[in-house]
């Protein structure tokens, strides 16, 4: 859809004005005065009538905090009916179905509700946590600031914390989604479909609103020039140069300083009975919340060499924990949960990063379903600002699941076979080794899936100096990736591709669904996969330069600069090698 976008110069005016009229010229002057400014807000929605509807309350301002402020809180009571839905639907499954002989396929859409309120609950409280962080900031934008850029700095960070919070809550509802219209399929008791159709009707306010909100916060982003007219953050002075990670030694000492600093404390796992507990899920039920909060520091898990086979959950109140192994082929999370046995994607996961700020460090993650068992997931991650380094991710369909927020993975090896690497997220992997292994049958091998839902979604997948390599023994020709939602987002840049890709290069989801509006892109690749001249003729696809480039690099799309450093104290690539 093509829309007029409003220059930050009319933008400001248009505001500025409705302030003067407001102080001019009283009532009738106020009444319009605000409907100009709520009509200029909603301008590049998609759902301007419930966009007016949420922001006609609002008292004639010129500050647009205040409509965004609006259009949020207005999304909480949206998520929160259908967080309310989900559970009496759960319990109309429980008292209508109990004698229904299809009890597998009841059972597997009680828990898809389960899900959903699990994941509506996720929302609505991370709404709230972005709503009490708009209350607290300054200004989005300052009509009356004489330096425009000195007010784009400064309103730089809130734009980026209400796109990230914003983007997450809408996987939230699209995952309540597809896991409800998943088991809701299997049913065989008149109406297959209908209660993924009455969720996904109750959840439509909440969707829509997430989308308009998001919206208005992007409007004001490309006000500020801080985005480009696809939705990418654009840092208006961008720090280039390459910076490289530190090795594993000095990150094993960062650990013990941490320690030695007072940051927090140290818990040791070890099966040998050589540490306080001899797994992983015991040393995370120790968490201190009040320590860890107290010392601004990190909950430290040292993970002795092992392999423990356990299903592991850093659960969402879990902030900060740094957990460290003794290698990624020597300190191993194993499990074999698989969607063939009965759970659901997202509960196959061998290991679950919830809480922010989670490090992990020298380990290795794996789901050894095998190919037969179809989605089986090592390990998902959903916390915002969360980093993997030095760590292996092994399955095969669906083994890493970027699940939400912001994630970076570096000098990691990962492996699968179908949609291997796929999620809703903005993650960023760099420096690693992508392996494609041999699926089953007629299966296709796809490395990413990325979900990103609506436009307004700042999210996506990006493999940055990577090696995309096939398994010893052979693997069939495969694609870099497919679309698995409207907009999904995937860049190769800066990688050996190897032969195992397909001249093509992308593979489609369902003949030509979504290729017009997703973005895959690709910029300065070599290998024997590498060429673009065979490739795909989507509009969609894109082969891009180095101007384009750099807004998927650490440092610009998942904000690296302000968080990356400080919690890993390394050397990161933020920029383009090149």
């Amino acid at each position: 859809m093509t829309r007029k976008r409003i220059g930050p110069a009319l933008c400001l005016i248009l505001i500025h004005a409705a302030a003067v009229a407001i102080a001019e010229n009283g009532h009738n002057s106020t009444l319009i005065a605000t409907r100009l400014t709520v009509a200029r807000m909603c301008a590049s929605t998609d759902y301007k009538q419930a966009c007016e509807e949420t922001l006609r309350p609002v008292n004639a301002t010129n500050d647009p905090k205040e409509f965004i402020k609006a259009a949020i809180t207005a999304t909480i009571e949206a998520t929160e009916r259908s967080f309310n839905l989900s559970a009496a639907l759960t319990e109309k499954i429980n008292v209508g179905r109990r004698r229904e002989k299809n009890t597998t396929a009841i059972r597997g859409l009680r828990m898809a509700l389960e899900d959903c309120r699990d994941l509506l609950s996720d929302a609505v409280s991370e709404l709230q946590e972005s709503l009490s962080f708009l209350a607290n900031s300054s200004q989005l934008l300052t009509p009356r600031a004489n330096n425009v850029s000195a007010a784009a700095d400064d309103s730089r960070h809130v734009i980026t914390e209400l796109q990230n919070w914003l983007s997450a809550v809408v996987s939230y509802q699209y995952t309540c989604l597809d896991h409800l219209v998943e088991r809701s399929q299997k049913l065989k008791l008149g109406q297959p479909n209908s209660f993924g159709s009455v969720m996904k009707g109750g959840l439509g306010r909440a969707t829509r609103l997430t989308s308009n909100a998001l919206a208005m916060v992007n409007e004001i982003a490309r006000s500020l020039g801080l985005v480009t007219s696809l939705g990418r953050t654009q840092r208006e002075h961008h720090k280039g140069g390459r910076k490289h990670l530190m090795t594993t030694r000095r990150r094993r000492r960062r650990g013990r300083r941490m320690l030695d600093e007072g940051f927090s404390f140290e818990i040791v796992v070890a099966q040998d009975g050589s540490g306080q507990f001899t797994t992983i899920s015991e040393a995370l039920a120790a968490y201190d919340r009040e320590k860890v909060e107290d010392t601004g520091g990190y909950y430290v898990v040292y993970v002795k060499e092992g392999v423990y086979k356990e299903h592991v959950t850093v659960r969402k109140d879990q902030r900060n924990v740094f957990m460290f192994g003794d290698g990624a082929r020597r300190t191993i999370v194993t499990g074999n949960r698989s969607n063939r046995d009965g759970f659901r994607t997202m509960k196959t996961a061998t290991f679950e990063a919830l809480g922010p700020g989670f490090i992990a460090q020298s380990m290795g993650f794996e789901n050894t379903a095998g190919p037969e068992g179809h989605q089986a997931v090592a390990l998902r991650v959903q916390g915002d600002k969360s980093a993997f380094i030095d760590c292996a991710i092994d399955g095969y369909q669906d083994s890493l699941y970027c699940h939400a927020h912001r994630q970076f993975y570096h000098n990691c090896e990962i492996s699968g076979t179908i949609d291997f690497i796929f999620g809703y997220a903005a993650a960023v992997i760099q420096n690693s080794v992508i392996t494609i292994r041999r699926p089953i049958g007629s299966q296709q091998n796809a490395v990413i899936a990325q979900g990103r839902a609506i436009e307004q979604q700042t999210t996506g997948i990006v493999l940055q100096n990577c090696r995309i390599v096939a398994e010893d023994g052979g693997v069939p020709p495969s694609y870099l990736g497919r679309p698995w939602k409207a907009y999904s987002r995937a860049v190769v840049m800066e990688s050996e591709i190897g032969g195992v890709i397909r001249p093509e290069g992308w593979m489609p989801w369902l003949g030509d669904l979504y290729l017009d509006t997703l973005c895959f892109e690709e910029y300065g690749n070599s290998g024997a996969g590498a060429a673009t001249g065979g490739r795909v003729k989507w509009k969609g696809f894109r082969v891009v330069g180095k101007d384009e480039a750099v807004h998927f690099t650490p440092g610009e799309f998942i904000q690296g600069e302000e968080w990356l450093d400080e919690k890993i104290d390394g050397k990161i690539s933020f920029g383009l090698s090149h």
